[in-house]
């Protein structure tokens, strides 16, 4: 799932008894996400290579919102107690992997995983920060508009 741009799937044909044993499709960033990763993490998982699904591209698309209205999106009726979005998306993936019937081996790989992604997440964040900053403060070395 680090590799997945989009969650189509998540609109797929899936057995009920495996969507019995996950907490379903959560009210948060992301949660389609961890519902694929609680299916996936449960057995086998086919992808029919046919194009079933016809994604709606549209100007108020949850992936164009700006961030602080994302939240607000998955649930208008209460806003994010998440400083950070993606924070409630790492926190259900860590619970989603620690609920599966894996062992402990198994656990620390996906584990480590998320972890990696998540410090790819940091970095990349970080330096945007940092080139917002360089902009602001006109420092040398910042690149300016043209």
């Amino acid at each position: 799932l680090t590799k997945v741009n989009h969650a189509n799937a998540v609109f797929g044909l899936m057995l009920s008894s495996v969507l019995r044993e996950t907490k379903l499709l959560g009210k948060y960033f992301g949660a389609d996400y961890v519902l694929l990763m609680e299916v996936l993490l449960r057995g086998r998982f086919h992808e029919l290579p046919e194009h079933l699904f016809m994604r709606r591209d549209h100007a108020r698309n949850s992936r164009r919102l700006p961030r602080n209205e994302i939240a607000v999106w998955w649930d208008s009726s209460r806003k994010s107690i998440y400083k950070f979005i993606q924070s409630k998306l790492v926190t259900e993936q860590f619970l989603a992997i620690n609920r599966a019937s894996l062992g402990w081996y198994e656990k620390g790989l996906c584990f480590a995983q998320i972890s990696r992604w998540v410090v790819r997440q940091v970095k990349a964040k970080g330096g945007r920060y940092k080139a917002t900053l360089k902009q602001r403060l006109q420092l040398p070395g910042a690149q300016t508009e043209r």
